[in-house]
């Protein structure tokens, strides 16, 4: 499928010689650990309020079988500073991970949007005598996420987190119950994420 760039990145590409770099972002979400995060750039990058470790590596290319399934993918990094390779022993190499592959271009690294991304999870890990650790993707299994992106509730808050991104509160408070009584007494509750009006068994959206 392909995916929709940016009018730069357009015009970048039907460049015949650019400046501009298209940096690839590895990200692996292990349960209890703290995100990895490399990039394939030569230094740390900043990017998406995040800063990304340089880490040589490509992101794989993604192939639709004629069923419109994603067929597994390989990716080979050096894990020079020996980061990764104690979370990938204490996981078993990490298998049912979530590994996002985001692309963006070194000239709109102020924009967090990426050109392009892809979902997948770690199938099997090796590691060889040379540090080089290889990972086998497959596709992300789809039965375990919520098919509905929102759930509007009577009287909770779907933010997922107190003071950041659609929440905005500013205040001393450092707890929140997502209760609109709540959200009220803090006098956010223009911002409230629930819907007080709507019935007990909430909607999905």
């Amino acid at each position: 499928m392909p995916y929709p760039l940016s009018e730069e990145a357009i015009r970048d590409k039907n460049k015949l010689r650019s400046d501009v770099v298209w940096i690839d972002f590895l990200e692996v979400i292990y349960p209890g650990e703290d995100t990895i995060r490399v990039c394939s750039d030569n230094d740390y990058v900043t990017w998406a309020g995040h800063e990304w470790t340089p880490v040589a590596f490509t992101a794989p290319e993604l192939e639709e079988t004629k069923d419109a399934q994603i067929s597994e993918a390989k990716i080979s990094f050096y894990d020079i500073t020996q980061e990764i390779t104690p979370i990938l022993d204490r996981h078993s190499g990490g298998n049912g991970a979530i590994v996002n592959f985001s692309t963006a271009l070194s000239s709109r690294l102020d924009n967090p949007v990426p050109e392009r991304t892809d979902s997948m999870e770690i199938v099997s890990t090796s590691i060889n005598g040379q540090s080089v650790i290889s990972i086998t993707l497959g596709a992300e299994n789809l039965s375990k996420q919520r098919a509905a992106v929102n759930r509007y509730l009577k009287n909770n808050c779907r933010y997922p987190k107190f003071k950041e991104g659609a929440c905005r509160y500013v205040g001393s408070a450092t707890e929140c119950n997502k209760t609109f009584a709540q959200c009220r007494k803090f006098k956010q509750q223009r911002r409230y994420g629930g819907m007080p009006a709507m019935g007990n068994l909430g909607y999905k959206i």
